[in-house]
């Protein structure tokens, strides 16, 4: 459920304001909370949230509440915590961690709204270190499959992983 959603206040009043507040409770959370069982789930949110009005405060509000999982403002959960070192960045002496929800909220929105760009370049850097950890990954298993994942007791050290040609990694054998 997206919890939160339902709250009143001065600094969550733009909920009304946003394009899926038209949605079932159902739906909602199978647009913006995915199992990840469906790839393209994230890609349809992101769409989704892209025409919204208040997808800036929308956005603020899940960097605000450290929302672990869902699509808020356009913005995917890998891409979250990307945009709170942003913003720690470009606010080093601020203890957004003795703020309340509410004032980090605004300390985000008003931020966002000053420089949109910072949700794209957030959303830029998440992929890309998370496309850096999936190649780095790939290449670890590819090099436990060449050396058949036996332990030969020293004789495969990793010094002698060398490069071979498709960018995959070969242990040297001696």
């Amino acid at each position: 459920m997206m919890e939160g959603f339902g709250s009143t206040g001065s600094t969550r009043s733009w909920r009304s304001a946003s394009k899926c507040s038209t949605l079932s409770p159902a739906r909602a959370d199978e647009l913006f909370f995915a199992d990840g069982a469906h790839p393209d789930t994230v890609a349809h949110a992101k769409t989704y949230c892209s025409t919204c009005p208040v997808k800036t405060q929308c956005a603020a509000w899940g960097a605000a509440i450290n929302a672990e999982f869902g699509v808020y403002g356009g913005v995917p959960s890998y891409a979250r915590k990307s945009l709170v070192s942003l913003y720690r960045q470009a606010h080093p002496d601020e203890d957004t961690a003795a703020l309340s929800e509410d004032e980090r909220f605004t300390r985000f929105a008003e931020w966002i709204e000053k420089d949109p760009s910072v949700i794209g370049r957030a959303i830029h850097h998440a992929s890309h270190s998370h496309n850096r950890a999936y190649w780095r990954r790939k290449r670890a298993r590819m090099v436990s499959v060449q050396a058949g994942d036996i332990e030969l007791n020293g004789i495969i050290r990793v010094a002698d992983i060398e490069p071979v040609p498709g960018r995959c990694v070969q242990p040297a054998l001696f």
